[in-house]
């Protein structure tokens, strides 16, 4: 049976119980060598202490630090190539000694991160492997500004502290992997519960657009086009009032087909620009509902808001040319006012009306509103609705960077 380990001969059994108390229910690297550092001092006197962690790769590290602060502290990742004690953190050595590390020739490598050690000075150097149930997760490493006060002896304590520490940094090291795991999951399911929802919705849209589509030119066009072919069937016979009217017949139907078109893709949109096609469409939207209703659009972009890539303007068309069918259909409104903002990356766009508002249901239902939002989203946009029992106002809110 082998002897059991012993405790080296500056680290008594107290001294042990302390560092062991004093880490007990500590939730964090920082935390954890912070507590250490002062129960620490008269066995391995030091100016600054740091722990290294690997990551998941053992590619990259960082480093917490206690004392003297340093570029190597903080949260920015660091290549192992880079550091001064790769050889430990490769596994190559168990650990390091020197008595002056400013001259020592493993420390002053230029294309390593040594630059901590030479600007505070941190001559005296011990370091040690980080492991845990045989696996390297990281490096211990003490340092003073005083040279050669280190001894083998304290390699040995600083071994046993890196064991006293290094189940707690291997529970918050594996927390730390659970956490970004679970982190980048729900990302994950987000993102493909949001493409599930777009899909669905431009489906629908398609589906939508199609069937209304078909719905004018069976109602409008392919009807007068019949009645054209039934009156052209005894052309023999028409005379010139008739091939007139004629004539005035197919105009109809060109300019129906024209309207469909349109509606599909707005040309007015890409020749005119945003403000005037929302105008023409309001405009067209109240000549059939045949209520009198003040439109007024304000474009305080000085024309920025079309400086937007098409496939925002239109959608920023579609979703307020929902917006003015809500009002004009539910809202009893008398007057619509359509404020443009934007520096032609950002937007910020106003519909609003003096009709009824919005009601409750409005908000429970899966109409409008909700075609509104998610046409938003699909471009990275936020729309927020005004409260019920007010004037409807709608805000779109767009920022590139988002």
């Amino acid at each position: 049976m082998p002897d059991k380990p012993t405790i080296p001969a500056n680290f008594t059994t107290e001294q042990v119980f302390n560092i062991t108390r004093a880490i007990a229910g500590r939730v964090g690297y920082q935390a954890v060598i912070d507590a250490v550092s002062d129960e620490i001092q008269g066995i391995l006197p030091h100016n600054h202490i740091d722990v290294v962690i690997l990551d998941k790769n053992k590619e990259n590290l960082v480093a917490y630090e206690t004392g003297i602060q340093t570029e190597w502290g903080g949260i920015n990742r660091k290549s192992v190539s880079t550091s001064p004690i790769r050889d430990i953190l490769l596994g190559k050595v168990e650990h390091l000694i020197t008595p002056n590390a400013m001259q020592d020739p493993r420390f002053t490598i230029t294309s390593m991160f040594n630059k901590p050690i030479h600007d505070h000075q941190l001559r005296s150097r011990v370091h040690v492997q980080v492991r845990v149930a045989g696996e390297l997760i990281g490096a211990l490493s003490i340092s003073s500004v005083k040279p050669d006060i280190y001894t083998i002896t304290h390699v040995a304590n600083a071994k046993l502290l890196s064991d006293l520490i290094g189940p707690y940094f291997f529970a918050l090291w594996q927390s730390e992997l659970v956490r970004v795991t679970e982190i980048n999951r729900v990302k994950e399911s987000a993102r493909l519960e949001g493409l599930r929802t777009g899909a669905r919705y431009v489906t629908d849209e398609l589906e939508s657009a199609r069937a209304q589509i078909g719905m004018d030119l069976h109602d409008q066009t392919l009807a007068d086009l019949s009645r054209i072919q039934r009156r052209l069937g005894s052309i023999d016979h028409l005379d010139a009032d008739d091939i007139e009217a004629l004539k005035e017949d197919l105009g109809c139907c060109l300019l129906d087909l024209r309207q469909i078109v349109d509606d599909a893709k707005p040309t007015v949109l890409e020749m005119f620009g945003l403000t005037a096609a929302v105008g023409a469409r309001l405009e067209r939207q109240i000549q059939t509902t045949r209520m009198p209703v003040a439109i007024k659009l304000v474009d305080q972009s000085n024309g920025c808001i079309d400086d937007l890539p098409f496939k925002m303007r239109i959608t920023i068309y579609r979703i307020l040319q929902e917006a003015g069918n809500n009002a004009l259909r539910h809202s009893g409104c008398t007057k619509i006012n359509v404020v443009f903002q934007s520096n032609g990356s950002d937007a910020k766009i106003i519909f609003s009306d003096n009709g009824r508002g919005y009601q409750q249901e409005d908000f429970a239902s899966c109409g409008g509103l909700l075609n509104m939002k998610i046409r938003a989203s699909l471009i990275g946009a936020e729309i927020t609705f005004s409260r019920p029992g007010k004037s409807a106002e709608l805000t779109l809110n767009y920022h590139a960077d988002q």
